[in-house]
């Protein structure tokens, strides 16, 4: 596969790429409504992280990788964060990350046990949720085939069987929509439960920001390139959504964001 480098873009044809993302009006002024200020690429660090799982059913053990953004991972309280944390794809897909090119590199103040207590949070929540949805499951089959279920005609369903049935699927969707993001961003199938992580070697993916400021309001947004040697910037702007939604969320993401790319 071929491996672009950013200077085959050239700084031109990136700010030119973002500037056609800046918001206008008229159909024939194209009014621009927001300035567009990109930044010089930076490494960013990420860390990959080693999952050692059993399989539920067969205890069959299995490990599974995943890489996790190494500065902003510590930042996240909120769970609805935390799976904008991790980049599963890239571990079946080349890192562009240029060790030794003149590319500046993000200020690491992190550490391994800020990771491990985010690590550990996370995999808690999901080890929870799976404990849970076995009991919902269990008690949703014993209902179900219970002889009211079997035989609706003959033996009438109570209205407590029915209302506890309900209750039971309507509590379980969100339970179970975290299992399968969780399941998703870690590369671990939903078959196999975590039974310990380890956090593993650094690599440094190449990133670019651009931030769009409202002429009349000044309120910002931020739309960032992502792992940009892998093949185009299309593809290097769907990369960098995670970063994009993670300075929706909250301004702390922003403010670390900016400091690591001044």
């Amino acid at each position: 596969m071929k491996v672009f480098e950013i200077e085959e873009f050239g700084d031109g044809e990136i700010e030119s790429f973002f500037r056609k993302r800046a918001k206008r009006k008229g159909i024939l002024s194209k009014q621009e409504l927001e300035s567009v200020t990109v930044t010089q690429p930076i490494r960013r660090p990420f860390r990959f992280v080693r999952f050692c799982t059993s399989r539920i059913r067969t205890n069959q053990k299995e490990t599974f990788r995943s890489l996790l953004d190494e500065t902003l991972a510590p930042l996240a309280i909120v769970s609805d964060d935390w799976f904008l944390m991790w980049r599963p794809r890239y571990i079946e897909n080349r890192i562009q990350s240029i060790e030794n090119s003149i590319i500046p590199t993000a200020a690491l103040d992190s550490d391994d046990d800020n990771l491990r207590n985010f690590i550990d949070a996370f995999v808690k929540k999901i080890q929870e949720s799976k404990k849970i949805l076995l009991e919902m499951d269990e008690e949703l089959r014993g209902i179900q085939l219970g002889l009211g279920a079997a035989f609706p005609l003959l033996i009438p369903r109570s209205p407590k069987s029915r209302h506890r049935e309900n209750y039971l699927a309507l509590e379980r969707k969100p339970i179970h929509g975290f299992s399968v993001a969780a399941s998703l961003v870690t590369n671990c199938p939903l078959e196999y439960r975590i039974d310990s992580f380890e956090i593993e070697e650094r690599v440094y993916i190449q990133t670019i920001m651009a931030i769009f400021q409202d002429i009349e309001s000044r309120k910002e947004r931020f739309l960032f390139l992502e792992n940009i040697g892998e093949g185009s910037l299309d593809r290097a702007l769907q990369n960098g959504i995670a970063l994009s939604r993670i300075c929706e969320k909250d301004d702390l993401y922003q403010k670390k964001l900016k400091q690591n790319f001044c």
